[in-house]
């Protein structure tokens, strides 16, 4: 098992840890996540867990073509549920 790793940003507030959330996303830009786990995340893993959409939206706008993620993304434009945001120090 490889060493857990600790990714770092800087911002104009100087280097501060990343978010779960960044870390997360980082990890399915580096396992290039298919069409099908994708779609898995959205459909069923969306409906109980929001973060888990969230994080599949934001890959899909990253990853895809505008006509593409167009397609996939529109049926999903009604989920207004909330997402917390963290505070920095």
């Amino acid at each position: 098992m490889p060493p857990k790793q600790e990714y770092h940003h800087v911002d104009e507030r100087g280097t501060s840890a990343s978010t779960p959330f960044l870390c997360l996303a980082f990890k399915l830009l580096q396992l290039v996540s298919s069409d099908e786990i994708l779609d898995e995340y959205l459909n069923f893993g969306g409906e109980k867990f929001k973060y888990l959409r969230a994080l599949a939206v934001f890959y899909i706008r990253l990853t895809r073509r505008d006509k593409d993620m167009d397609q996939k993304l529109e049926p999903f434009l009604e989920d207004k549920r909330k997402l917390k945001r963290k505070e920095t120090e």
